[in-house]
C-alpha cells in the first residue's frame, strides 16, 4: 500500500465531527496474499480487513467511499543460460 487511503463522505473530504475513520484508512487493514507466476494470468487476492470500525456517523443514503493506492511489483528472473 502507498500509504494511508482517501476517504470521501457523501462526495466530499470533509466527514461529519463525530465521524473516527482512523481504522478505516489505516492501511494495515488491507492484506495481500502472494503470487509465483508461470508468465500466464494469475490472481492476486486480497482482504479489506478494519479493526473495529465506528460507522454510527452513517445515515441512510450516506455514501462513505475508501480510496486505496497499491503498487505491485513484477521480479523477472533472468532467462537460463545454455552452454
Amino acid at each position: 500500500m502507498i500509504g494511508n487511503a482517501v476517504v470521501t463522505y457523501d462526495g466530499s473530504t470533509t466527514l461529519p465531527v463525530d465521524a473516527n475513520v482512523a481504522t478505516l484508512i489505516d492501511a494495515a487493514a488491507v492484506t495481500f496474499d502472494s503470487v509465483t507466476t508461470d508468465g500466464g494470468l494469475d490472481v492476486l487476492h486480497w482482504t479489506y480487513n478494519p479493526i473495529n470500525p465506528d460507522l454510527n456517523f452513517l445515515h441512510p443514503g450516506d455514501t462513505l467511499t475508501s480510496r486505496l493506492r497499491r503498487k505491485s511489483t513484477t521480479v523477472m528472473s533472468p532467462p537460463a543460460i545454455s552452454r
